[in-house]
């Protein structure tokens, strides 16, 4: 029998839209055998989905993290799976790439101030992630 699993996926600790608990709930109903939460640069969801794993049974949880990068190409992203629950010394360089892309993202949109588009930009000071809307004027 083939088992369904998604091996990435983001929660509103990153770009995504629902709780931890929320996504692997969904996940399980959706009939999947495994989930992976890989929100970017963050490990913040890791727990709490992990835990709401465990509360349900039925789904394995798999620990991940979706790492931002540059090259001399562009941006790059990498997904990381079975991170480690002890894993102190990879949460300093995230923090930092989560810094770096709200960075990049904040000279994005102002370079889209000048041009032809109307903006609307929202980011809570929660999420590392800014949610935007572009639309012509």
């Amino acid at each position: 029998m083939i088992q369904r699993v998604d091996l990435h996926t983001h929660t509103n600790a990153s770009d995504g839209t629902d709780t931890p608990s929320e996504l692997v709930e969904n996940a399980r109903k959706a009939g999947l055998a495994a989930v992976a939460i890989t929100d970017h640069d963050t490990l913040s969801g890791l727990a709490e989905g992990e835990e709401a794993a465990q509360r349900m049974g039925g789904i394995e949880f798999v620990r991940g993290v979706e790492v931002s990068t540059g090259t001399d190409q562009g941006e790059m992203h990498i997904v990381g799976l079975w991170v480690p629950k002890d894993c102190e010394p990879l949460e300093t360089p995230l923090q930092s790439c989560a810094r770096s892309v709200a960075s990049a993202t904040r000279e994005f949109w102002k370079s889209w101030q000048r041009s032809a588009y109307t903006l609307t930009w929202m980011m809570s000071c929660t999420r590392p992630a800014a949610k935007a809307w572009a639309v012509r004027t």
